[in-house]
């Protein structure tokens, strides 16, 4: 999953605001107090000195030389340090409990296997996919019920 939050970021901007004055490692003009700093944040995450694969979905960017998961300082898409997003977490495991339960259900299909579907962005003030259709097959059909039980 976080692999998804890297290429497709749903704020492509990050805006912080400045407490207390900061020492970046080249001095810029808009280092004072009270100075708000916008982010972009497709920059960053496809930056090519920060990831092995910049500009496609690809999970290994997110692995170190002994295949475990390692977290890149590059990764912003909640933010980063103490003022990171709260919601973070949350939004972790809802995105965790929602596919793992549409893939224990269900198969994913592409109707026609001729044609993937396009990846890239549509840009606006957020990012958002270009639509596309998929085939979804029961992995165990109960034609009895007409309910779903998502406990089971």
């Amino acid at each position: 999953m976080t692999a998804s939050f890297r290429t497709i970021a749903m704020a492509p901007f990050l805006t912080e605001v400045l407490t207390t004055p900061w020492t970046p490692p080249v001095t810029p003009p808009w280092q004072n107090r009270d100075t708000t700093v916008i982010t972009n944040l497709i920059s960053v995450h496809c930056d090519e000195s920060q990831w092995k694969y910049p500009h496609e979905f690809n999970p290994s960017n997110f692995l170190n030389e002994k295949g475990e998961f390692e977290k890149p300082e590059a990764f912003l898409a909640f933010s980063a340090g103490p003022r990171g997003c709260l919601g973070e977490n949350l939004a972790r495991i809802e995105l965790f409990l929602f596919f793992t339960n549409i893939l224990r259900r269900f198969q994913i299909l592409w109707p026609d296997e001729t044609k993937a579907p396009d990846l890239r962005p549509n840009f606006g003030v957020t990012l958002s996919p270009s639509s596309f259709k998929v085939a979804l097959k029961c992995r165990q059909p109960n034609l009895n019920s007409t309910k779903w039980d998502w406990n089971n």
